[in-house]
């Protein structure tokens, strides 16, 4: 099992704001909401046979994310 809880955002880029003119005009008329985030925090990744935990371990980690998707309820 991973698990990870973010602590603070490191970068968060939109990409419609990346482009310009007819494919900026383009890209907000099909509801494009792309984005590309990245996150510090917390993981844990545990072991886990038969219910029991085996094995686990902590520690602070980047976790990045390219979204693609209508992220947003507009």
């Amino acid at each position: 099992m991973v698990s990870f809880t973010p602590t603070r955002d490191l970068s968060l880029s939109r990409m419609i704001d990346n482009v310009k003119g007819l494919k900026q005009f383009a890209a907000r008329l099909a509801r494009f909401d792309g984005a590309y985030l990245r996150f510090v925090g917390d993981i844990e990744v545990s072991h886990r046979r038969g219910g029991h935990v085996i094995e686990t371990h902590k520690d602070e980690a980047i976790w990045e994310l390219m979204y693609f998707g209508h992220a947003r309820g507009e």
